[in-house]
C-alpha cells in the first residue's frame, strides 16, 4: 500500500536532507524515471523547489526547497519516522 505522493517524498526528503543534486534525489525517491522528471518539474513550476548550480559541478544541478516552503514543513513540526517493513 502506498499512501505516500511522489511530490511530498521529493519536498520531505529535501526538507530532512537539504539541497540534493538531481541523481541521489531520483535514487531515493519510489517512482519510475519518467515519473520522477514530471513530478519534480511540476514542483519547480510551482515555485516548491528551487534550482541551484553545484559548487562542486558546475554543470550539475542542486535542488532545494523554497524558503515559504521550508517554513511551513517547520511549522508542521515533521519530524522523521522509522520505515517499518
Amino acid at each position: 500500500m502506498r499512501l505516500v505522493t511522489g511530490s511530498f517524498e521529493i519536498v520531505y526528503w529535501l526538507y530532512t536532507n537539504g539541497p540534493t543534486n538531481s541523481r541521489d534525489l531520483a535514487r531515493q525517491i519510489k517512482v519510475s524515471p519518467a515519473n520522477f522528471q514530471i513530478i519534480l518539474r511540476r514542483l519547480r513550476e510551482d515555485s516548491l523547489v528551487l534550482i541551484e548550480t553545484d559548487d562542486a559541478d558546475k554543470r550539475g544541478r542542486r535542488y532545494s526547497l523554497a524558503p515559504e516552503v521550508w517554513d511551513q514543513m517547520k511549522a508542521l513540526d515533521i519530524k522523521a519516522v522509522p520505515q517499518v517493513d
